[in-house]
Parts: C-alpha cells; sequence; structure tokens
C-alpha cells in the first residue's frame, strides 16, 4: 500500500465530513422552522422532505445526485448529498430539542410578557440547543463512516485508496485495518471536540 496517498485522502475524508455537516446543520434549522411555520403548505413540504431525506438510501441519492443530475464534481457531488442528507436528520434533532424544553419555560414568558420571539431566541433556543448537542455530535461522527460511500463516485477518500490497493496487491487486510484505524482517530477527534464545544455550551447556559 502506498502509504503517501493516505494524508490527502484523509484530508477529503475529513472535508466531506466538515462541509456535510456545516450545510446540514444550517439546511436543518430552515426545514425545523418550516416545519413548526403557521403556513400549512411549508409544513407539509418540511415534513415531505425528512420523510422522503431519510427514506432514501444516501448511495441512491448520492448516484442520483452525481450521475442523474451530471453535473457537478465527484467532491461536489458528495458534499451536496450528505449535506442534504444531513439537514433532515438535523431538523428532526432539533424539533427534538425544541420539543425537550419544558413546557413551564414558555408558560413563564408569557406569564412575565416577554415577546415571542424574543423568549423564544433567548430562552428556548440556547436550551434546546443544548439539548440537541450530543444527537448532533453523535450524528457528525456517524457520517464519518458515510463518507466511505463517497469511494463509488471516485472520490479519492480513505475506502477508495484502500480499495485501490488492495485490488493492486491482493492484499485486503493491510489497507483496510490501516484506513479503519484512521477512521476511528477522526471519529475520535471530532467526539472530543464536539463535547468539548456542547460543554462549553452547557456550562455557558446554565452561567
Amino acid at each position: 500500500m502506498d502509504f503517501s496517498l493516505l494524508p490527502a485522502a484523509l484530508w477529503l475524508t475529513a472535508q466531506i465530513t466538515i462541509l456535510s455537516a456545516l450545510i446540514g446543520m444550517a439546511a436543518g434549522v430552515l426545514v425545523v422552522l418550516a416545519r413548526r411555520s403557521r403556513v400549512a403548505p411549508l409544513r407539509w413540504l418540511a415534513i415531505a422532505w425528512t420523510d422522503v431525506v431519510r427514506g432514501v438510501p444516501p448511495l441512491v441519492w448520492l448516484m442520483l445526485v452525481f450521475l442523474g443530475v451530471g453535473v457537478f464534481t465527484p467532491l461536489g457531488a458528495a458534499v451536496i448529498v450528505f449535506g442534504l442528507v444531513a439537514s433532515a436528520y438535523c431538523a428532526e434533532i432539533y424539533r427534538s430539542g425544541l420539543e425537550g424544553v419544558a413546557k413551564g419555560q414558555y408558560e413563564a414568558l408569557d406569564a412575565l410578557g416577554i415577546p415571542t420571539r424574543t423568549g423564544r431566541l433567548r430562552v428556548v433556543v440556547p436550551q434546546a440547543a443544548v439539548i440537541s448537542a450530543p444527537a448532533v455530535v453523535s450524528y457528525v461522527i456517524g457520517m464519518v463512516k458515510d463518507t466511505s460511500l463517497a469511494s463509488v463516485i471516485g472520490v479519492a477518500e480513505l475506502t477508495f485508496v484502500a480499495n485501490r490497493a488492495a485490488n493492486r496487491t491482493g492484499d485486503g487486510i493491510t489497507p483496510f485495518v490501516t484506513v479503519g484505524v484512521l477512521y476511528l482517530l477522526l471519529s475520535l477527534v471530532l467526539a472530543l471536540v464536539g463535547r468539548a464545544a456542547a460543554a462549553r455550551a452547557e456550562s455557558g447556559w446554565a452561567a
């Protein structure tokens, strides 16, 4: 196995994960806002989006966007697909976080006469963010493994490099054990960063 290819492959894996996560977390906010909208068509659209996106395997979306649409580079298609899939899952995580805020918080805001929008942004949303953070971190860690699907469309990430080395040398153990360790290390790094960020957010809210 050509170990010199691993740094670039690891960077591609990390790049897909981070960019897709950022897209998913941002777009998920829009989806959950639509889901909670008073406008019925927006709610229906948000529900349909989350159900359809989560109901179809990511590999199918990947092939549909890359081969069906046919205007994106392999890396671009991977980031877009994983980002859009993440938006559906993040929206559901955010929705659960909002529902996890005690009803007494809403009643207190009404009793104090605090405007709805101001109260939601300053009181409810921070609490929902703290509740949602662990699930978001877990999902992003899972995305690290999902990025291996990008190898199918030719993205030279870790699995692509391992598969190519195995086909060339006939050794299926060394390449995949090596990239397995790298996936594990990347997941651990993301877990540590995510937990630290969540803990800081929680301590900041408690303060």
